[in-house]
């Protein structure tokens, strides 16, 4: 054999091996944005919101009332249920209470402030998809999740979407935020969502839904805030009611 044909032949090996391995690292990014467009279309219905009031009714456990009794001594506190309103805008959220000032009442408001107007706002008012901006660049395979940069000077901060359950993990430079969902009549609701600072864990969880919709949604009904470090502990109980646009 002379050498030309010889290298010619090596050439098409070479080449052919070199194309699987292309078309190999296309699948797999191709897999990595099926991911994404999986779990944004499955929140596709959180995209529509109107402004929505609703009372909020809290039951604190007998640990988190002895804390505030330990925090004012000064203050009798007051009987249960302690009650507050909510109003959710597409971009912000107020927490007000209706039992007047006081110094539990600012502290247990600032709580359900960080529970509402942060957790609930970014993954139940809102998708963690909206305005979410990004292109194939931005996407790459991170051990066992697809991640999303959001800042390319930042390669640890971004999304991540486990591609066998519906978690997405949302890393910013302060804080951690790790939101489930899971399959309920046919659509996939917020199931938890835990937001991790420092040392610090803010949780919701054993959400439950009405049967009545608004907004495209159904109502929530209820649910467990717990706080904790070394683990979070269930601190208060929400239940909401008269739900409705404004």
């Amino acid at each position: 054999m002379s050498a030309a044909p010889f290298k010619d032949k090596m050439f098409r090996i070479i080449l052919g091996l070199w194309l699987v391995v292309l078309v190999g690292c296309e699948s797999a990014q191709e897999r990595n944005i099926s991911v994404i467009r999986d779990r944004g279309e499955k929140l596709k219905y959180l995209a529509s919101w109107k402004p929505t009031w609703c009372r909020v009714e809290t039951h604190l456990t007998q640990p988190a009332l002895s804390r505030y009794q330990e925090m004012f001594p000064k203050e009798v506190l007051r009987p249960e249920p302690w009650a507050y309103t909510w109003k959710a805008f597409r971009h912000s959220c107020e927490v007000s209470s209706l039992d007047g000032p006081s110094d539990v009442t600012k502290n247990h408001k600032g709580f359900l402030d960080s529970a509402m107007c942060t957790l609930l706002q970014t993954h139940w008012v809102n998708s963690p998809f909206s305005e979410l901006n990004f292109t194939e660049n931005d996407v790459l395979k991170n051990g066992e999740n697809v991640q999303i940069r959001i800042a390319p000077d930042a390669p640890e901060l971004g999304l991540f979407l486990d591609p066998t359950v519906f978690v997405v993990t949302t890393k910013t430079k302060s804080r951690v935020f790790k939101a489930e969902y899971e399959e309920q009549n046919h659509e996939w609701r917020l199931k938890s969502v835990t937001q991790t600072s420092g040392k610090t864990t803010l949780q919701i969880d054993n959400i439950e839904y009405n049967d009545a919709r608004l907004n495209g949604r159904p109502i929530l009904r209820s649910f467990w805030i717990s706080v904790g470090e070394d683990r979070a502990l269930q601190h208060t109980h929400v239940e909401l009611s008269e739900c409705r646009n404004f």
